[in-house]
């Protein structure tokens, strides 16, 4: 047998390149009903895949995955993983909710392999570029689009050449110096079509599941990125839409299938912000044969009797849609572009179609009285989802609502930024109190859940539609999560088990 010597040196000194999705263990919550979106689901890391496919594509060979939340690993067991790894460098996704288990993943990081650079991408950096960067942690920052940038980088460090980074588009860096570099901003959006479908296969399969659904493991996908719409509580990193074909779409749908995964879930910020576009994505679903089941985020404002006899055919079982309020004055006050009629149109279909329905609900609205709150809960019953989520109003960084808060000193001081400068501190996140105390928000909240879900013909209908024990034990783990709401008040000490 004859050895290529210089393939044998190759593979020893190939850069090893690690993405980690950190543990949850400090992420800041809603303290009520985020069960169904928590503790209910584990999904996979869609960003980190997608970086580890062009990776691969680009002839990086030693490329990694260590997802700490669907593993459960605590941060004793995910040092030994970076031990066993010794990464050159490591990437992350960073949401400002997130940003204590990132920094503590980053020092871990740091204390086992010092050479190691840091990168970190995501909506957290696009909302705090200037305070990210100056974390001594981290040695590189992406805003925006995070896939080719990060492909450049890599193979800047990979061919030696560390000293110069300008003509990277969206980086962050610093010099051997220390100083900051901000590189031109580049706002175009990736066209997806045209990129590798996300590693799934650098994950373990198994481990992602909904506890809505009998159809595990599950996985995401993405069919186009960005929203038009302006809600006052949201934060958008895109404004434009960017759609993929729905040839592109289906060839990775039968890819997924082929891998054993059994259900899809859409994750574009809404599934059908284009109806016609949605359409196509459904009849190459149906004339192609995908057969497997999926679901997807919705809006009330743009379902048609056609669109969903549409879904149904290709496979839709379950739509989750942002509701928020069941009184039009508060939707209005929103900016929601919706009222509550479209709602009811709108989960009417669904049922016709019978289409699963998650339905969100917000709690402590602007505005907002009591008799508006009941309201709200008046109108889940009456709209009658499969499943209810109600949470209390949080105004999060870079959003108008935030700037209301701030401006109608409903929160006092920029709390988020100066998380941002020190995110190894832990808070608790301030909700919109207008009209309501935190305990009364909490109280209303928590009250909103039980009268939805511990009423005899919600109870019946559910009864009536168990498929066997499997689906019953599912149910039942459903109820009870978001029946036995634990409201916590108390300030929580960093934990690193």
């Amino acid at each position: 047998m004859r050895y290529n010597i210089a393939e044998i040196l190759n593979r020893y000194t190939e850069m090893k390149i690690l993405l980690i999705n950190p543990p949850a263990i400090n992420e800041i919550t809603s303290p009520v009903s985020h069960d169904i979106s928590d503790a209910s689901s584990v999904q996979p890391p869609l960003g980190l895949m997608y970086l580890s496919s062009m990776l691969l594509e680009s002839g990086f060979n030693d490329v990694s995955i260590i997802d700490s939340q669907a593993e459960k690993l605590t941060y004793g067991e995910l040092e030994l993983r970076i031990r066993k790894e010794m990464p050159d460098i490591v990437g992350m996704t960073a949401m400002t909710f997130t940003m204590t288990d990132v920094m503590l993943t980053a020092r871990l990081v740091k204390d086992i392999v010092q050479k190691s650079k840091i990168v970190l991408g995501g909506p957290h950096v696009d909302i705090y570029p200037n305070e990210t960067i100056q974390l001594p942690e981290i040695d590189y920052a992406i805003i925006h689009e995070g896939e080719y940038p990060f492909l450049q980088l890599v193979r800047h460090i990979d061919q030696g050449n560390t000293q110069d980074y300008s003509n990277i588009n969206n980086l962050l860096w610093k010099d051997c110096n220390g100083n900051i570099n901000f590189n031109n901003i580049n706002n175009q959006m990736n066209n997806y079509s045209l990129m590798p479908f996300p590693a799934r296969h650098l994950t373990q399969i198994k481990n992602y599941y909904s506890i809505m659904t009998s159809n595990n493991p599950i996985t995401t996908l993405i069919t186009a990125k960005g929203c038009p719409y302006e809600c006052l509580f949201c934060y958008k990193r895109y404004h434009e839409v960017s759609y993929r074909t729905p040839e592109n779409v289906v060839d990775e749908m039968l890819n997924i299938k082929e891998m054993g995964i059994r259900e899809i879930f859409f994750v574009d910020d809404t599934f059908y912000v284009n109806p016609i576009v949605a359409m196509n994505i459904c009849n190459e679903m149906i004339q192609r044969k995908v057969d497997i089941p999926w679901g997807a985020r919705a809006r009330v404002n743009n379902i048609s009797e056609e669109m969903l006899a549409i879904f149904k055919k290709a496979g839709c079982n379950r739509l989750h849609i942002g509701v928020e309020s069941g009184n039009d004055r508060i939707l209005a006050n929103l900016n929601k572009n919706i009222t509550t009629k479209m709602a009811e149109k709108a989960f009417a279909l669904c049922h016709k179609h019978k289409i699963d329905t998650l339905a969100y609900f917000i709690i402590g609205n602007p505005g907002e009285t009591e008799s508006e709150v009941e309201d709200t809960i008046k109108f889940a019953k009456k709209l009658n989802p499969s499943f209810a989520q109600f949470s209390r109003m949080i105004p999060f960084p870079a959003t108008k609502l935030y700037q209301m808060a701030l401006d109608y000193h409903i929160i006092e001081y920029d709390y988020w930024k100066e998380y941002a400068i020190n995110p190894y501190q832990t808070i608790i996140p301030r909700f919109w109190t207008e009209h309501f105390s935190q305990n009364t928000l909490a109280e209303l909240t928590d009250y909103a859940t039980k009268q939805f879900y511990v009423r005899p013909r919600y109870i019946f209908k559910s009864l009536t539609k168990i498929k066997g024990l499997q689906d019953l034990k599912r149910k039942t783990r459903t109820g009870m999560k978001l029946i036995v709401s634990n409201i916590s008040n108390t300030k929580q000490k960093l934990k690193m088990t």
